[in-house]
């Protein structure tokens, strides 16, 4: 019994030893804080610097903000009264306050934050860049925020999570303070940079330097209307105008236009008009019991349901086979053609095409594109030369455009990346599917070459550029001033031999036009032939 209690209290001792060495370590641990909380020192924070995430075009060139100076952290610890003169000094000098005004805040001890003109990093001065958002490119797909901050519309709504919270950063500096606030003796400022330094965000299809050239055009020659300029190849979009633009500092000031400049009209369906033949054509290409050859005679019109529904050459254009009747946009050829494929098969290669299979572009909201419900005569011949109850958006047209010449149809797309922490996701075209072979390619291409170099697509002839495209005039069904209201369309590639780029041009026919978008084209087509001439020298 007595054993026991030997072992019990032995076992009492030992657990107390063991604590209190625990405790003596732990105040050892402890000592500096303690130290510091007894003389009155204590941990305080300043913050430098904070942005959201970036949006950079596809080559790393930042859109939506600009640098603007520079926000410098001043640390004054250990100067001498020479140190502390000059440092004043060469504050004044890089920004707006005078000298007496640094010298007295320097004094004082503490940490503080100065927007200089320059970086100025040096032993007790650390700068780091002041970013301003900048207004001036690519309004409508970047969209816009609300006074309070939330993403209304485009890239700013579809990606506000993404950008004001997984990829915004911020600059902070921590010091210890004594009881008066000034930097304790003995301690230094120490910076913490939260991603502030990275370029974190989104990496755009968008390239700038196409974009702004294209803006520029449309401000001389679009009054009201959309260019969209696609990779044949990936479908990429590499610019995206739409017109009028607007003024984000103005907001106010378009609610009430009617002139929709808050519109992104890229992303809106309209009707095509002929454009669409190009679907009509290719669906009728991938038929084995169609003939191009075969002569269809063009009196001027075409009977429909007891209607006649007249050909823009109101004499007619005589006998004419695919070739022909596609280059000189005969609309009674292809309302004809259009009667003996049917329905189905043209519905069915514009969805392969696209139509009507998304309602977004990498989350950024979109028309989903309209073909119609029903599948009787009238109907099937409107649709037929790009009539009736058909509506794409230039986006989905420019799609279209890059399917015929690649026989791949590749959902548009404006997202390249995100990097966040070094963390980098790269979107891949979705979609990716082939709805036309080579024999079919080769000859939609050789008509669309022809609508430029012999057709109605002439203005879009250049000595610089080999081009391909189709024209569109198309009825809207709306009045205005008592007429009706008229789109004009332009839609082509080029390089016609190599496609690279694919561009569409819309004229808004509520604008004021005064230039044919295939002009529009011509001039587009030249200038990023100017730009790739001078990223390859």
């Amino acid at each position: 019994m007595n054993k026991k209690r030997v072992l019990y209290i032995y076992f009492l001792f030992l657990c107390t030893v063991l604590f209190l060495g625990a405790r003596f370590y732990t105040v050892a641990v402890n000592h500096s804080s303690a130290t510091q909380v007894l003389s009155g020192q204590y941990t305080r924070r300043l913050d430098v610097a904070k942005r959201n995430g970036f949006v950079f075009d596809r080559n790393g060139k930042t859109i939506d903000v600009c640098e603007n100076g520079y926000v410098t952290l001043v640390s004054p610890t250990g100067l001498s009264e020479n140190e502390i003169y000059d440092l004043s000094k060469k504050l004044s000098e890089q920004s707006c306050n005078s000298q007496s005004y640094y010298l007295e805040k320097i004094l004082v001890g503490r940490p503080f934050i100065v927007e200089t003109f320059e970086n100025v990093t040096d032993e007790n001065l650390k700068s780091f860049t002041k970013f301003n958002e900048k207004h001036d490119v690519l309004c409508h797909l970047l969209g816009y925020r609300n006074v309070d901050g939330k993403g209304v519309s485009g890239i700013m709504q579809a990606y506000e999570d993404f950008l004001t919270q997984y990829s915004s950063a911020h600059v902070f500096a921590r010091f210890v303070a004594d009881a008066k606030g000034k930097i304790a003796d003995g301690t230094q400022v120490e910076i913490i940079d939260n991603g502030y330094s990275n370029n974190d965000g989104l990496f755009l299809t968008i390239d700038l330097d196409i974009q702004k050239e294209v803006e520029e055009i449309c401000a001389e020659n679009l009054d009201m209307g959309a260019v969209v300029v696609q990779d044949t190849m990936s479908g990429e979009i590499l610019a995206m105008v739409s017109m009028p633009q607007y003024k984000k500092e103005n907001l106010s000031e378009y609610l009430s236009s009617d002139r929709g400049e808050l519109v992104n009209r890229c992303l809106v369906g309209y009707t095509p008009g002929s454009v669409f033949k190009t679907v009509v054509s290719a669906a009728a290409l991938s038929d084995p019991n169609f003939d191009p050859d075969e002569k269809y005679e063009c009196k001027g019109y075409i009977e429909v349901c007891g209607q006649k529904i007249r050909c823009h050459n109101l004499y007619g254009h005589g006998k004419v086979d695919l070739n022909d009747a596609f280059v000189n946009s005969c609309n009674p050829y292809f309302i004809d053609l259009g009667l003996r494929l049917g329905y189905e098969k043209i519905v069915a290669l514009a969805r392969d095409m696209g139509v009507g299979q998304y309602s977004s572009i990498n989350l950024v909201r979109c028309t989903e594109g309209v073909l119609p419900k029903s599948s009787d005569e009238g109907a099937v011949a409107n649709m037929s030369v790009g009539q009736g109850e058909v509506l794409l958006s230039p986006v989905q047209v420019a799609s279209i455009i890059s399917t015929c010449a690649t026989g791949v149809y590749n959902k548009p797309s404006v997202l390249k990346k995100t990097a966040v922490d070094n963390n980098t996701v790269y979107y891949g075209t979705a979609n990716k599917k082939r709805v036309l072979d080579a024999e079919i390619v080769k000859k939609l291409s050789e008509m669309l070459a022809g609508c430029v170099s012999d057709g109605t697509g002439y203005r879009a002839k250049s000595d610089l550029v080999f081009a391909a495209g189709k024209t569109a005039t198309a009825q809207s069904g709306q009045i205005k001033d008592g007429k009706e209201v008229i789109h004009s369309w332009f839609a082509g590639f080029f390089p016609a031999d190599a496609p690279k780029y694919t561009v569409c041009v819309l004229c808004d026919g509520n604008g004021t036009q005064n230039v044919h978008p295939s002009e529009i084209f011509k001039i587009i087509s030249e200038t990023i032939c100017d730009i790739d001439k001078k990223h390859h020298e």
